[in-house]
């Protein structure tokens, strides 16, 4: 229709016209490639039950954490690389802003007792020095804390796109599961490699701990 219409308009109004146009219909691709990861990886979760993990999980401590973060509800897990790209960019920005160095690494923090798609609380962290922490600077959009330690945390290394990602989160939640331990708090994803930002990562292969804090049933 809008093609049709496009005989009767100024090309400039058309040109704008198209690209919105352009552009919703890559957010609804984005979006269904994201649903049809998912679906891959559920079934590949389906065809490797009896199999050994291809991941190897470790069972140690975690200290405590310095971070700046951001927390919000991410819709939908298809639309979490939007987020992610626009929480850390916001992260980054304020913290140039506060003149403050970040560290390294990236700590996504997943709020959530279970594993679900929608509605995501979800905590983007950059690494900071602890006296930031202690005196921090008196702002409102950002926090500055300490994530708690934990005397056990099932943790893997996951090597490989972002957005199968949820492959070693589905074997880290089964390795718990059984082994007669349950979440003691929330998962955290450490972005090794460096930024998780698409333009930055985009000829580099990420490298991801996942942490679960646990403890014994």
């Amino acid at each position: 229709k809008l093609l049709a219409a496009g005989d009767n308009l100024p090309v400039a109004q058309l040109r704008g016209m198209l690209r919105m146009r352009q552009a919703d219909l890559a957010q609804e691709l984005q979006a269904k490639q994201a649903q049809l990861i998912q679906v891959e990886a559920r079934l590949r979760q389906i065809e490797q039950e009896g199999q050994p993990s291809p991941y190897e999980v470790v069972v140690k401590p975690i200290p405590t954490q310095p971070v700046a973060s951001i927390r919000q509800i991410v819709p939908s897990i298809a639309e979490f690389g939007y987020y992610c790209d626009s929480m850390y960019g916001r992260l980054y920005h304020r913290l140039a802003q506060l003149n403050i160095t970040p560290l390294h690494p990236e700590i996504t923090v997943y709020h959530a007792t279970e594993y679900h798609e929608t509605d995501l609380d979800v905590e983007m962290g950059l690494t900071v020095l602890p006296q930031i922490v202690q005196s921090p600077p008196a702002v409102n959009d950002l926090t500055f804390q300490e994530l708690p330690a934990y005397e056990l945390a099932a943790a893997l290394i996951y090597d490989g796109p972002y957005l199968n990602l949820t492959d070693g989160v589905l074997a880290l939640l089964k390795y718990v599961g059984t082994h007669g331990h349950v979440p003691a708090g929330p998962l955290r994803e450490l972005h090794l490699s460096g930024p998780a930002h698409t333009e930055q990562t985009a000829d580099a292969t990420p490298v991801i701990e996942l942490q679960l804090p646990i403890e014994q049933v």
